[in-house]
């Protein structure tokens, strides 16, 4: 079993899209990132919202553990501080669907993705 299908079995689902979101010094508006996230057009159980916590000082990692509390298709994912592209890597390595947003407000269908490359 790979790294990423034991990930997808601990979530039981696959899911249609997979919001990734690093987390360092963000507490600002954090809570508003998330809640945008929240409001989408699709059913909360067709995405996931990964936000990783890349072992900032503030309180952005409880203030997304609050709003996961009350809403399961936000998972919060924890590392040691190793920078922006390790916490997108980690949030790419647990998530549990064909298509992926790195960074909010770019989507990437890896489908898509690969289609481009081929050409």
């Amino acid at each position: 079993m790979t790294e990423n299908s034991l990930s997808c079995y601990l979530c039981k689902t696959m899911k249609r899209i997979s919001l990734i979101v690093p987390m360092y010094k963000v507490e600002a508006y954090l809570d508003r990132c998330l809640r945008s996230c929240l409001s989408q057009d699709i059913p909360e159980e067709d995405y996931e919202i990964l936000a990783v916590d890349d072992q900032s000082p503030d309180s952005s990692a409880a203030i997304a553990a609050s709003i996961a509390a009350s809403h399961p298709c936000i998972r919060v994912l924890r590392q040691g501080h190793a920078g922006l592209s390790a916490a997108r890597n980690l949030g790419l390595r647990n998530a549990c669907s064909t298509c992926l947003s790195p960074s909010i407000g770019i989507l990437m269908c890896a489908s898509a993705a690969a289609r481009h490359v081929s050409e």
